[in-house]
């Protein structure tokens, strides 16, 4: 059989849920941000950061939800992300009532925050170096 996702496959710049495989963070470094101006469905304008990685052709729009993830650890100056790793998963959310597939950002986080050893290594960093996908077999 034929996977859809295979058969349809996203055209865009930038990623998509359906890029992504479903189980797996992909750990990415953030190396350009870019406030960017989108038309939303009803021809309104609004501005988006967009994030460009060294290790991905394709960049990620951040919604709401996924910048103040990065902030709540990067802080909200948006040049001190650069140069700093961050976690993409696949998942499920609600939206408009109803189940849709959506990307989500997950940070590292300090040991020294969860009240363990700081050790200078973040427990997502451990987790994703244990179970990283090889980013030469990443379909984007």
């Amino acid at each position: 059989m034929v996977d859809i996702n295979q058969v349809y496959k996203s055209n865009s710049d930038h990623l998509k849920a359906e890029d992504l495989e479903t189980g797996k963070t992909y750990s990415l470094t953030v190396k350009e941000i870019e406030q960017v101006a989108f038309k939303d469905d009803k021809g309104a304008e609004t501005q988006k950061l967009v994030l460009s990685f060294g290790e991905a052709e394709k960049s990620l729009v951040l919604n709401k939800t996924n910048a103040t993830t990065i902030a709540s650890v990067h802080g909200g100056e948006t040049n001190d992300w650069i140069g700093k790793e961050i976690g993409i998963y696949r998942t499920m959310v609600d939206f408009g009532g109803r189940q849709v597939d959506a990307l989500r950002v997950d940070m590292p986080r300090e040991a020294a925050s969860l009240g363990a050893p700081a050790t200078g290594e973040s427990l997502l960093t451990a987790a994703v170096e244990a179970v990283k996908p090889d980013l030469d077999d990443a379909p984007f």
